[in-house]
């Protein structure tokens, strides 16, 4: 009986032994499987840690190209405006400068055209003055005809007129006195009435002069040949 159970007695303790073996196979499996589960969530938090720090920094290179095409533009349309204007400031001198010798030139013009009438209102006083009829009612046309509306014009007009008088006047007193002094040949074809010197010889072979011939038409025009 005694024998008996002891036996029963060890096969407990083996079992109870076994049992306890097989608990602590089990122990250290969890243990492991729990290291294994640690280290996998250590290397992904790892891999997490290095994705979003290289999102970071491909974010942070993309801002840094888009600061950079923002401020080359902004660069280059500063350039650009720099350019308008200097291109525009040379134009604005260019349109000065062309309009300031447009003036000097009207001027210089000006002052030549005033010099000009001043020479020809005095050489007009001085044929005047010296009773130079021809003269008077040449320059009198050439400073009507260059400065036409103006004072000097006028005072050339009354010149003129006051000349071409003189004129009719000492050549209608020639006339005159020729035709007492001459003698006459009417031409009925031409309708004139030539006068020559009383001295001229009736014949063109008598003697080897000239003399000159006076004409006097119906119409009164006056010619000499």
């Amino acid at each position: 009986m005694k024998k008996a159970t002891l036996i029963i007695f060890a096969a407990i303790l083996v079992l109870t032994l076994a049992a306890c073996g097989g608990d602590s196979g089990n122990d250290g499996q969890v243990g492991n499987n729990a290291q294994t589960q640690t280290e996998d969530q250590s290397l992904q938090s790892k891999a997490a840690d290095e994705e979003a720090a290289r999102l970071a920094r491909e974010e942070e290179a993309r801002h840094a190209r888009e600061e950079a095409e923002r401020l080359a533009k902004e660069e280059e349309e500063r350039l650009a405006r720099v350019e308008e204007e200097r291109l525009a400031r040379e134009e604005e001198e260019r349109l000065a400068k062309e309009e300031e010798e447009r003036l000097a030139r009207e001027e210089a013009e000006r002052l030549a055209r005033e010099e000009k009438k001043s020479d020809l209102m005095e050489s007009l006083q001085d044929a005047y003055d010296s009773s130079d009829w021809r003269a008077v009612t040449t320059i009198a046309g050439e400073i009507t005809k260059e400065f036409p509306d103006t004072e000097e014009a006028g005072a050339a007009s009354e010149l003129a007129a006051e000349a071409m008088a003189i004129i009719e006047e000492a050549g209608q007193k020639a006339v005159d006195l020729l035709k007492k002094s001459a003698r006459s040949s009417y031409d009925r074809i031409e309708r004139t009435n030539w006068l020559f010197p009383s001295s001229a010889p009736r014949y063109d072979n008598v003697r080897t002069c000239f003399y000159a011939y006076l004409g006097l038409d119906d119409s009164g025009n006056v010619w000499a040949r």
